[in-house]
């Protein structure tokens, strides 16, 4: 059975990177690309947040940063460019937009 979409944030193109708490879950929401992505805000390494706050998440190189061990991944991808888990990628929470929302099929 396919899992339904949930309402998520608005959509806003010039936000920056958010995490977003929904029934237990946090999802990582990025609007910076032509279509929002969203992740799972947990670590392939450890399972760990890879933030425990929005401003926590993005490096001065401007890629999402684990706060536990530094590992690095691609905004636009979710790959771990550095790290202990370096070639491993975020969990893509599949997502669409719907009158003005982002809705994300939660795992």
């Amino acid at each position: 059975m396919t899992k339904p979409f949930t309402k998520i944030c608005p959509v806003s193109p010039a936000a920056q990177p958010s995490i977003v708490a929904i029934n237990g879950i946090d999802v990582i929401v990025d609007q910076s690309g032509s279509q929002p992505r969203l992740w799972l805000n947990s670590c392939p390494h450890t399972g760990a947040p890879l933030a425990m706050q929005a401003d926590e998440l993005i490096c001065d190189t401007g890629e999402f940063e684990c706060c536990l061990h530094g590992a690095k991944f691609e905004r636009s991808t979710g790959l771990c460019v550095s790290g202990p888990c370096k070639s491993e990628y975020l969990e893509t929470v599949p997502s669409k937009i719907e009158s003005g929302y982002i809705l994300g099929q939660l795992p």
